[in-house]
């Protein structure tokens, strides 16, 4: 069964190297440019793993884990 990935990376020169590495490698893949479109993702897809940016606009990564932690 193949495994979902939440990308979360607001530098997209990043976002698309790790991307095309996961996506290489069989993983599906979600992206999300800040916290807030992660939570988006995060409500409407069932995440195995999330990669997350700690640093971001809007929300930050930290707030991000706060956030689904409840």
């Amino acid at each position: 069964m193949e495994k979902t990935i939440l990308l979360v990376e607001d530098e997209r020169e990043i976002q698309q190297a790790i991307q095309n590495f996961l996506l290489r490698e069989k993983y599906t893949v979600i992206v999300a440019n800040n916290g807030l479109e992660a939570m988006d993702q995060f409500s409407q897809h069932k995440i195995d793993l999330i990669l997350l940016d700690m640093m971001m606009p809007l929300m930050s990564g930290y707030e991000f884990l706060k956030a689904i932690k409840k």
